[in-house]
């Protein structure tokens, strides 16, 4: 195979994204030609819960596919169903990306050490930003006086709604930020213009020269003008904060009859630790027939032969809150998977 045509959504984040693999294609000898779609999640200005949920990031990727408009499609496994259409397959996982989510805040406040701004130094009654029940529910948790505000919009389009005072503050992804080369440490990034002239440790050693990475996050923060108060961040590490399954990680999509790409990809990009863990957490996801509109989360690591999953399942409106964590062996991941989220059907039911 010497050209592969690569399919990938038309937001920054996922261009950058999708030059990681291109990149690594090209050093190989691959002919790359990338093909943007824009997909009926990029589209619709109403809830995702609402409107079908993260798989309409994906379909028309899917859709191309099948069609062999495109031989591969790079995703966010986090947009990805956990039933995937007759024909397709995940080829391969990348190393998987900080898997934590981020809080986000503009503005003067009181911050804790190193610039952090933990979370319970939000002010009382703060409005926050977020579409995702995973995060509602879990933020109602840690702090039921929070005002959580649905929010849609691509990385630069929320930071300027926290910038124009829309929200107090939002929360994102940390693999995102990390790889536009926006968060830049472990407690705060200082004004737009040292972050335009500085690169973060993951530009430096994932996205090194990447042009393309390096312009996406230019556009951003040009767009970003708060010069006068530092933009403050906290990790919401996973033991209490539980990422979305998947968070941090791409999927590499292909058709299952194109062994001869696929054999490339797993050699080129596959983590083995990164498919184990995901591995597992999609077991959960297919067990409790998760989507969108389930509060759902799970994180696992692997920690030598064994892995570990943390997860928790909950209703709607979070009246019900189960949480779950399983230990064993590596090589039944998919089996420890599906336990766990039959445990937490049969709780939340």
């Amino acid at each position: 195979m010497e050209k592969i045509i690569i399919g990938t959504r038309a937001s920054k984040l996922a261009l950058v994204q999708t030059k990681i693999i291109a990149d690594g294609l090209r050093q190989n000898g691959f002919e790359i030609d990338i093909k943007e779609i824009t997909t009926t999640g990029d589209r619709i200005k109403t809830s995702l819960a609402e409107s079908g949920g993260k798989a309409l990031f994906v379909k028309e990727l899917e859709e191309a596919l099948l069609e062999k408009k495109i031989d591969l499609a790079v995703h966010s496994l986090k947009d990805v169903p956990g039933f995937l259409p007759k024909g397709l397959t995940i080829a391969c996982t990348p190393k998987r990306e900080d898997a934590r989510d981020v809080v986000i805040v503009c503005g003067p406040t009181d911050v804790g050490a190193h610039g952090r701004v933990p979370l319970p130094m939000l002010p009382q009654g703060a409005k926050l930003g977020t579409s995702s029940p995973r995060r509602r529910i879990q933020l109602q948790r840690l702090r039921p006086d929070l005002e959580i505000v649905p929010m849609r919009g691509n990385v630069d389009t929320r930071l300027k709604k926290l910038e124009a005072g829309e929200f107090d503050a939002i929360v994102l992804a940390a693999a995102g930020l990390k790889r536009l080369g926006i968060l830049e440490s472990e407690g705060h990034c200082e004004d737009p213009e040292k972050k335009r002239r500085g690169r973060s440790n993951l530009m430096q050693t994932v996205l090194s020269g990447d042009r393309h990475a390096l312009r996406a996050r230019d556009d951003i923060l040009n767009n970003f003008h708060s010069s006068q108060h530092i933009v403050h961040f906290e990790y919401l590490e996973t033991f209490r904060f539980i990422p979305a399954i998947g968070q941090g990680t791409l999927a590499l999509e292909t058709r299952e009859n194109d062994q001869a790409l696929i054999r490339v990809l797993q050699k080129l990009f596959n983590d083995e630790e990164t498919w184990i863990a995901t591995e597992a957490e999609r077991a959960l996801l297919q067990a409790i027939g998760g989507d969108c509109h389930t509060p759902v989360g799970a994180y696992a690591r692997v920690q030598g032969d064994e892995i570990l999953l943390n997860a928790f399942l909950a209703g709607a409106k979070g009246e019900k809150f189960f949480s779950v964590q399983k230990k064993g062996k590596k090589s039944k991941a998919k089996e420890l998977g599906k336990e766990a989220g039959e445990k937490l059907i049969r709780h939340l039911c």
